[in-house]
């Protein structure tokens, strides 16, 4: 079981245990690093309004719908960036791809 204690220097192992014979070893260690290259807000906005995207760098964002069909996509710059949101209601997983190799998402309620 892994007990996490927010300290992103702590070490982590996990601990595994084969289900045919019992025997038990741990991983190897694992330093967590958090990367939070775009920061989204508000989280929920109305259809064909703008929203805001600070990001850290040069970010490349992508939309898509829950569908998984690409609505949207947009360089973003270092700073405060504005999106406009689709008009169709709905929820959309916003795609971050970092110059340096980070990806992430996040989601935003479209009402």
């Amino acid at each position: 079981m892994i007990v996490p204690d927010n300290n992103q220097q702590s070490l982590y192992r996990a601990l595994l245990t084969r289900t045919d014979d019992g025997v038990t070893i741990f991983t190897c260690p694992l330093i967590p690093e958090l990367h939070v290259d775009c920061c989204q807000y508000p989280t929920i906005v109305n259809g064909g309004t703008t929203f805001h995207i600070a990001s850290k760098g040069v970010v490349k964002v992508t939309m898509y719908a829950v569908t998984g069909i690409k609505v949207a996509e947009s360089q973003l710059i270092d700073g405060t960036n504005q999106i406009t949101a689709p008009y169709a209601a709905g929820v959309y997983i916003l795609v971050f791809d970092g110059t340096n190799g980070n990806i992430q998402s996040e989601k935003i309620v479209v009402k």
